[in-house]
This record gives C-alpha cells, structure tokens and sequence, in this order.
C-alpha cells in the first residue's frame, strides 16, 4: 500500500508531496490544478514510460519518489534521453522502456492483469482522463476474456489448494510442537524453583535498595555532626576570645610622639656629627711629630689652633656623651610606653619593645 507520494518538477508541479490514508483519498480541485499530473506520475512509475514531456518547462530531469507502508522507497528520475529506478537509494539495474523490475511489482501492486489465455493484459489500477470507463469501449470477447480470467471459481480452487497446504504444514507443525512440549516439559520441573528465587530477589532488591538510602543518610547525618563540631569548637575559640576582651581595661593615654620624633632627630644629628669627629681625631692621631722648623710662627699658630680644635673636640665629646645619655634615656621611655601600650593605636596591631624603639628611630609608623 502506497504511503506517500512526491513529485519534483513533473509537468505542473515544482514540489508536491502528498500523504496518503488507508482507504480511499479523493482529489479535488479546479481544472488545470495538476490533478491528472499526480495520476501520470504513478503511470510513469508503474509503466516506466518512455516520454519525457512530463518535465517541467525549464528543468532538466523530474522525479517521482513513492513510499510504501513497509518502509520502502522507490524513486523514478527521467531526463530528456533517459529514465532510471532507485530503490531504498540504490540504483536498479536498467530495463527496457515500458518494463518494470518484478521486485518493483512486488512493491507497488500494481501491474497490469494477464488473462488465462496469456493474450489479453488489462490495467485495472490506473485509467486515462478522456478515456470511457473501463472496458465500456472494449468489444464483447476482450470483456468476456477478462471476466473469465477473473471469475470466483479460479481463485476459489487457487485458494483451496493453498489450504490444503497449510492445513498439512500446520497439522506438522502441531506434531512437532507438540514432542516439544513433551520434552520441554522435564526441564520445566527443573526451573521451579526460579519463581521463588524471583520473589526472593525482588525482596532483595528492595532491601538493597532501602540500605543504600539508609547508607546516604547516615552520610549526611556523619558529614552534619562533623560541622556541627566544627562550629562548636570555633564557637568556644571566639567565646574565649571574648572572655579575655572583657577582662581588659581601658588603653592609657597616649605617649607625645612628636617630642619624641625631634628628640630621635636631634639624637641622630649628634651621632652623625659624634662620628665625623672620631674620623678626624683617628686622623689626627695618626699624623706623626712635625719635624722641627727654624721658622716656627706660623707652626705655632697652627698648634695654638689645633689646640682650639681639641678643645672644640673635648666639648663635642662631652655634648655626646650627653645625647647617648638622652638617648638612653629616650629609649628607656619608649620601652616602657611599648609595655604599657601592647597593640599600636592606630591599628590595634600588637608589637613588641624592640618593633617600637625600631619604628621610633626609623621615623616610621606602624602601618598594617
């Protein structure tokens, strides 16, 4: 039974495709729609025509693709000079014009009827337009011919025999099946016991798989408590944390950090100046005697004036003896402030008395 059936420019239509229905499917349409267009494209599949005016005006090739209900698909593809068949999208060996394969028949089920006497070939599927109804224009012994031919009482012997047949391959068949069944019966005891096993492993399977929810929950309740402990512990760390916080008292006042910064200053000015003057004592130091002179004023003016200088010498000793003792002392009271003040009181960062009396005489603060 035909299924669908396509026409790709033949005659009037560039793209048609039609689906089809069990039963009976009607056409209607006004005149010169492509009608009888779609009843040529099935005579030109079925006979293999030879003509090629079915092409539309402009193309080069038509064709017309049919599907069964079986799943098989027949296409016809005629050019100006030539026709082809593909079937299932393989080409079928050529044929002569006007034949068709047998396994094409086989498919389609629509051939052309042979009388008994093999003389007569009637075409019952398919009828041209202008033509009268079939056989209306056929003298009385081409009728008789093809009701002869079509009589019950040949198809009604045909189908007797073929019951016979069956009826003798379905009485062997039973025979046979039925030493089967007595063989297969034995075996059958054998598998008994499998409908208990069935049960029983369905009642396994139910369990397994109530195990393995029970698995997944136990894993979710063990991964919940270890948070649950995780959060307990970070709960006592902080409540500890807080407990200290309480316990501390107010911070005390600040210490004057800028009198702080000039004393430092001052004091690395001392020590730079301190430094410079210990270079030129080891330079004085290492000059030997002068060798004696007979004019001795002007070495008695540089002697009176290097005495000056180490006079100058002296005192600038003494002024930094002086700073390293202010130093100390300003050491000693940055010590103490960093013991009185443990976090920075800018940041609240902790440091230490070493950190502090660093950052002190860098001149630094205590950034984060």
């Amino acid at each position: 039974m035909l299924k669908k059936i396509t026409l790709v420019n033949f005659m009037s239509h560039e793209r048609t495709e039609l689906e089809l229905h069990q039963g009976v499917n009607v056409l209607v349409g006004p005149n010169n729609c492509g009608k009888s267009a779609i009843v040529e494209a099935l005579r030109a599949v079925c006979e293999h025509t030879k003509r090629n005016f079915m092409i539309r005006h402009g193309e080069k090739r038509c064709h017309v693709i049919v599907e069964t209900i079986e799943g098989d698909v027949i296409e016809w593809q005629r050019t100006k000079t030539s026709a082809k068949f593909l079937l299932n999208d393989e080409e079928i060996a050529r044929i002569g014009r006007g034949e068709l394969p047998a396994k094409l028949h086989q498919l389609l089920r629509m051939p052309k009827v042979r009388s008994q006497d093999k003389k007569g070939l009637f075409d019952v599927h398919l009828g041209l337009q202008k033509d009268p109804i079939f056989l209306l224009d056929e003298p009385g012994s081409k009728i008789a011919t093809f009701f002869a031919s079509a009589s019950d009482a040949h198809y009604l012997l045909a189908m007797q025999e073929l019951h016979k047949h069956r009826l003798s391959d379905a009485r062997k068949d039973c025979k046979r099946l039925t030493k089967e069944i007595e063989e297969k019966s034995g075996d059958l005891k054998d598998f008994e016991p499998l409908d208990r096993m069935q049960d029983e492993l369905q009642t396994l399977a139910t369990e397994r798989k109530q195990i393995q929810q029970n698995t997944s929950q136990q894993q979710l309740l063990v991964k919940s408590a270890q948070e649950q402990r995780k959060k307990q512990n970070q709960l006592e760390r902080l409540q500890a944390r807080a407990n200290l916080l309480e316990l501390l008292e107010e911070p005390p006042q600040l210490f004057p950090t800028v009198e702080l910064k000039h004393a430092l200053e001052r004091i690395n000015r001392i020590g730079d100046e301190h430094q410079q003057a210990e270079r030129q004592q080891k330079l004085l130091v290492s000059l030997q005697d002068p060798p004696q002179l007979e004019e001795t004023a002007d070495i008695a003016s540089r002697i009176a004036k290097l005495t000056k200088q180490q006079g100058q010498l002296a005192k600038v000793k003494a002024q930094l003896a002086a700073s390293d003792t202010q130093l100390d002392e300003c050491r000693q009271r940055i010590r103490e402030f960093a013991r009185e003040q443990s976090v920075c009181p800018h940041c609240e960062r902790p440091w230490s008395e070493t950190e502090v009396l660093e950052l002190v005489e860098k001149g630094e603060s205590h950034d984060p």
